[in-house]
C-alpha cells in the first residue's frame, strides 16, 4: 500500500511543483498550466487535434478542456477550423503567437525535468518511465469499463 500512496503523493507534488515552475508565465499570459499543457500537446501532435482528443488523453473533463480552449482562443493563441472529414468537429490549430509561449513552457518542462531526475542514473529513469507506464495502463483498465458502463 505505501507504494501506492507513494505513487499518488509524487503525482501531486509534482503538480505542484510544476505550476510554481510555471508561475513565470502565467502570470505574463494570465493562462494556467492545464491551457499550457494543451498549447504543448497541440505542437507536439503529428496530426490534427481536436478538444475530445486533449480530453481522452489527459484524462480531462470535456468542460474543462472546452473552458481552456475557448480561452486559448480569446487570449489569440489557438484557430478553431472545421473538420474536413465531419463538420461537428473542430481541429484545434496553434497561432503564431503561441510559438514564443511553447518555447518558454519547453524550457521550464526540460529544466523540471532535469532537476526531478538529477541524481537518477538514465537506467533508473527509464525502469521508471516503463513501471509507470504501466500503473497509468493499468490504472486506465480499471477505471475505463467502470466509466463506460455508467453511461449504460
Amino acid at each position: 500500500m505505501k507504494t501506492i500512496y507513494k505513487l499518488l503523493l509524487a503525482g501531486r507534488l509534482y503538480h505542484k511543483i510544476s505550476e510554481q515552475y510555471c508561475k513565470p508565465i502565467t502570470k505574463k499570459t494570465g493562462l494556467n498550466t492545464t491551457e499550457l499543457r494543451i498549447l504543448s500537446l497541440i505542437a507536439e501532435s503529428d496530426k490534427a487535434v481536436n478538444p475530445k482528443d486533449i480530453a481522452k488523453s489527459q484524462e480531462l473533463s470535456k468542460a474543462l478542456v472546452s473552458k481552456s480552449v475557448d480561452h486559448l482562443k480569446k487570449k489569440g493563441y489557438l484557430m478553431l477550423q472545421p473538420d474536413p472529414n465531419d463538420m461537428r468537429r473542430v481541429e484545434l490549430r496553434l497561432t503564431n503567437n503561441a510559438m514564443p509561449i511553447l518555447e518558454s513552457y519547453s524550457r521550464i518542462k526540460s529544466e523540471l525535468k532535469h532537476d526531478i531526475s538529477d541524481g537518477l542514473c538514465n537506467n533508473e529513469f527509464l525502469i521508471l518511465d516503463q513501471s509507470l507506464d504501466n500503473v497509468i495502463y493499468k490504472m486506465r483498465s480499471l477505471f475505463l469499463p467502470k466509466q463506460q458502463k455508467k453511461h449504460f
